[in-house]
């Protein structure tokens, strides 16, 4: 629904479909979404955007309803919406990596001294410390950290639908 939705806001702003239509179809909520019928068209089809398109078109009203959608294939809202999830999956990950590197940082600390065996090929190898052996990985946690959820593209590339050829990537921001 999100993508349907931003599609919606985003055709109005480039004067794609009236405004008042964009508008209907943001007012679309999840909840009034028939469960049962978005469960049949999608066994039906194998796909959940066709029969969530019949059901978004049955809130938005006749006038908004031909919009829904409008210009789009079911694989740009398909691999949208994963990209959207997956944006969605690395703050819950970061949040848990930014506590795991600062745990790390206070072993890596308290045993900063602790001497045990080098390995090398899964072999004894010269003497180490507990906190020489962990900072390496907290620094690796570092760099995952720091990767940008804005970095997650939208996926707009099939070459059945209308406006790709209209539009350029830059302009369907209003997904983020």
């Amino acid at each position: 629904m999100e993508v349907e939705i931003a599609l919606g806001r985003a055709e109005a702003h480039f004067g794609v479909i009236p405004p008042k239509a964009a508008e209907q179809i943001a007012e679309a909520r999840a909840e009034k979404i028939n469960i049962e019928a978005l469960t049949k068209g999608t066994l039906h089809s194998g796909f959940p955007i066709i029969a969530l398109v019949e059901e978004l078109r049955k809130q938005v009203g006749s006038e908004a309803a031909p919009f829904v959608h409008w210009g789009a294939t079911t694989q740009d809202i398909m691999d949208t919406a994963c990209i959207l999830q997956l944006r969605s999956a690395t703050e819950l990950f970061k949040t848990r990596l930014t506590e795991i590197v600062r745990d790390l940082s206070v072993l890596a600390g308290r045993h900063r001294n602790l001497v045990l065996a080098g390995r090398t090929h899964g072999q004894q190898a010269l003497p180490i410390t507990f906190g020489i052996k962990i900072a390496p990985g907290s620094r690796r946690f570092c760099v995952i950290c720091s990767v940008s959820t804005k970095f997650f593209p939208v996926c707009w590339w099939s070459n059945s639908a209308v406006l790709p050829g209209r539009w350029r990537h830059s302009e369907l921001r209003g997904l983020r």
